[in-house]
């Protein structure tokens, strides 16, 4: 402070801070700025009579405050260290700058993701989106915002979750949008979720399954299908009628378990030793099943059923086929073919059965010692020929033109041809000596 620049006096700190002498002129209390700060001073110093200054300046990497005034006659000028205070405006800015920048990145990432969102204030007003929100509707994120191009009505109340189905773009697309409450600013963040391709797939597997359905229905095969919980999915009036279901029982989607205690309460099952243990075996084979099984079952009132079972992506299907009167007749005709050749084995007369392909089918111990045959698989009618000495070299035209004959061979065996009805051909033999003692 000082009344005369010849006279000016310097506070302890001032002194010590910048090593200048309690007293002084202007220009020794101030020899320690540069030239520039010192001339930019001295002029506001020159205007203080009339006008207090207040700047601030940087020496020695310190940053300063500048207060001239008069006070009682006096010129007085003061400095105060403000190097902390600048110090954090820089670190703030800095943190701003870098804030500002980690902003645009976050958005450009945001813009980069495929799903659609928004968020909305507490008004439901949209303050931000995504590229891909804004591209749902043909636009920009700024139309978007300007416009508050949304799907929904703002002064309706949102639910948590809702389904929208739009027509875009000449096209009917389903969205299902998630609303979820922010912790600030009482905000909302609502995720668009496209959901066209799958209500469509779910149509057409809809579709397919009642087309699946209804031919399964008019299927003469006993069909039942179980889901991946092991309920009955679907059955069809021939596994209904196999097994003389209660339809009512099957309409209520039962489970495998309870099926088969109805099947085994009513004697349509194989009766094991251990029906529980039965059941659970059952159960756990299905649940395991990765490849198709077959088996036969044996069941009480006589029925053989054949069971194969196939494994699906999301369950499993039993198919049945009665083989009762099949085994039956296959019994039958075991019989009945053990019979006949029986018979024929024990005939004096030789017989001879060729098929189509003129291979041996038939043949008996007679013909083979009447001609001292060696037949083998395959037997053909060229090796009979060949055995025989072309005793029948002429059989291949009667064979072909499938009339009944009849003759005799080197004077002692008669022999006879028929023609069968499924295109074989039949040779008898017998010896005179036989037909005499005949």
């Amino acid at each position: 402070m000082w009344t005369n620049d010849k006279r000016v006096l310097a506070s302890p700190a001032y002194q010590k801070r910048f090593n200048t002498p309690a007293a002084g002129t202007v220009e020794s209390m101030l020899k320690m700025l540069p030239q520039a700060q010192y001339n930019n001073l001295i002029q506001y110093i020159n205007q203080l009579d009339h006008k207090p200054f207040h700047l601030a300046i940087e020496h020695d990497m310190q940053f300063w405050e500048l207060w001239g005034r008069n006070r009682f006659d006096m010129k007085v000028m003061e400095f105060t260290n403000i190097s902390h205070h600048i110090h954090m405006l820089k670190h703030e800015e800095i943190h701003a700058a870098i804030s500002q920048d980690d902003t645009r990145k976050h958005k450009a990432v945001l813009d980069c993701l495929p799903l659609p969102f928004c968020l909305k204030n507490a008004k439901h007003d949209i303050m931000f989106c995504n590229y891909a929100y804004a591209e749902l509707f043909n636009s920009n994120v700024i139309s978007v915002i300007a416009q508050q191009l949304r799907f929904d009505n703002p002064e309706i109340p949102i639910p948590e979750e809702r389904i929208f189905k739009v027509a875009l773009g000449g096209k009917l697309r389903v969205f299902r949008i998630q609303s979820t409450v922010l912790p600030f600013d009482n905000g909302t963040l609502e995720t668009i979720w496209e959901q066209t391709n799958i209500c469509n797939l779910t149509k057409e597997n809809d579709d397919q399954k009642k087309y699946f359905h209804d031919v399964c229905q008019h299927l003469s095969t006993p069909i039942a299908i179980w889901n991946e919980n092991l309920a009955l999915d679907f059955s069809n009036k021939a596994y209904v009628d196999l097994f003389k279901f209660d339809p009512l029982f099957l309409a209520k989607h039962p489970n495998l378990s309870d099926v088969l205690d109805d099947l085994h309460g009513r004697q349509k099952l194989p009766e094991p030793a251990n029906f529980t243990l039965f059941k659970n075996k059952e159960i756990e084979a299905v649940k395991t099943l990765t490849t198709s099984v077959s088996e036969i079952l044996h069941l009480p009132n006589g029925k053989i059923l054949h069971h194969t079972r196939f494994p699906l992506s999301t369950g499993v299907i039993f198919l049945y086929e009665d083989m009762t009167d099949t085994y039956s007749l296959k019994q039958q005709n075991k019989i009945l073919t053990d019979v006949q050749k029986h018979t024929i084995d024990h005939l004096f007369e030789g017989v001879l059965v060729f098929g189509s392909d003129h291979c041996v089918q038939l043949f008996n111990p007679a013909v083979q010692e009447m001609f001292n045959l060696r037949i083998a698989e395959r037997y053909h009618l060229n090796d009979f020929l060949k055995q025989t000495n072309q005793l029948l070299q002429d059989l291949p035209s009667v064979f072909s033109r499938r009339q009944a004959y009849d003759g005799t061979i080197a004077s002692d065996i008669r022999w006879a041809y028929t023609p069968l009805p499924d295109g074989s051909h039949m040779l008898r033999f017998v010896t005179v000596t036989q037909v005499a003692l005949g």
